[in-house]
């Protein structure tokens, strides 16, 4: 089994209106829209360690974009998202499409 690393720099911002699944976030093109709120971090890594969020209990979303290369002669693909572990409910979206959700408090889990 091949696996890649999702580790590195996302991009995320504070969600205190709760506007992100209204306004569709998960969709690439709509999350950034020179939002001065729009940060860095370095994945692994708590929102809450960024400077001024280190208080925050709210919504807060992370955005990373990748691609997948399809290897030749292969014709089946069974793909599993892994997460080491997220705190409180987390849902998540792939290419505009969610794929799933989880609740639970730093607890390792994956979807496929």
């Amino acid at each position: 089994m091949e696996t890649i690393s999702l580790n590195g720099k996302w991009k995320c911002k504070p969600d205190l209106e709760n506007l992100g699944i209204e306004s569709e976030w998960f969709i690439p093109k709509n999350y950034d829209r020179n939002d001065n709120r729009l940060v860095s971090i370095k994945i692994p890594k708590s929102y809450n360690s960024l400077e001024g969020y280190d208080i925050l209990d709210g919504v807060f979303w992370h955005f990373y974009q990748f691609a997948l290369i399809r290897k030749k002669n292969i014709e089946k693909f069974d793909y599993q998202i892994r997460f080491k572990g997220s705190n409180y409910n987390i849902k998540i979206w792939l290419n505009g499409n969610f794929i799933g959700e989880h609740n639970g408090g730093v607890t390792p889990f994956f979807l496929m």
